[in-house]
C-alpha cells in the first residue's frame, strides 16, 4: 500500500536529515521515544539508548557535508512490519543501516 510505504519513509527522510544537519533534534524526530540503537563501530558493537544516541549529535554539520550521499536503498512494508536499509557514503567510509520496525 503507497500510504503505508510513504508513511514508513518519514522517519528515513528524518534519520538522513538528523545525520546532514548533526542536530540531536532532528536524530530524536526519526525515533520512538523507547527506540535502541545497536551496531558496530570503529570501538566495535555498540548499544545505546535512543537518548544516548541522540546526544552524538553536536549540531555541528561535518565539513564535507557537501560530498556525503545517502540513500535508501530498500523499503519493504509488511502489514504492520517494515524493514528498511539505507548506504551512507561519507570520505572514504560507506555503511550500510538496516532497520526493522
Amino acid at each position: 500500500n503507497d500510504d503505508a510505504v510513504a508513511a514508513a519513509r518519514k522517519p528515513l527522510e528524518q534519520y538522513i536529515k538528523g545525520h546532514q544537519t548533526r542536530q540531536s533534534t532532528d536524530m530524536r524526530a526519526a525515533f520512538l521515544p523507547a527506540a535502541h540503537v545497536e551496531g558496530m563501530r570503529a570501538e566495535g558493537f555498540v548499544s545505546w539508548d535512543v537518548d544516548t544516541y541522540c546526544g552524538l549529535f553536536d549540531g555541528i554539520p561535518a565539513v564535507d557535508e557537501q560530498t556525503r550521499s545517502r540513500t535508501i536503498e530498500l523499503l519493504e512494508v509488511h502489514e504492520s512490519v517494515a524493514l528498511a536499509r539505507m548506504t551512507l557514503i561519507h570520505g572514504a567510509t560507506k555503511s550500510q543501516t538496516c532497520l526493522c520496525c
